[in-house]
């Protein structure tokens, strides 16, 4: 097995990719990560800590601080992510 090297990404990184997702596409966890790891050319990009800036962004969102359509961020296998407090339905058409 190589060796692997790993990327640790900052919330203002995630949070841009998140807000660059156009009305009517998604984007999953997955899809940040990978967009990282080919930006810092690493063989991955630490899910643990995406994971958490990616919920840190949504909860700037709902108090206000930030205006990020987080509700297009999904996770694994198209999931929602029930971690956001969103009513869904009213989300899916923004």
């Amino acid at each position: 097995m190589g060796r692997r090297n790993n990327a640790y990404p900052n919330p203002k990184e995630v949070m841009k990719i998140m807000d660059s997702v156009k009305y009517g596409t998604v984007i999953t966890l997955d899809d940040i990560r990978e967009k990282l790891s080919k930006k810092y050319k690493t063989t991955i990009t630490c899910p643990m800590t995406t994971g958490i800036f990616v919920s840190l962004v949504s909860k700037a969102s709902n108090n206000g601080e930030v205006d990020v359509p987080y509700w297009r961020t999904l996770k694994k296998n198209y999931e929602l992510n029930s971690k956001f407090l969103v009513d869904w339905k009213i989300m899916l058409n923004n």
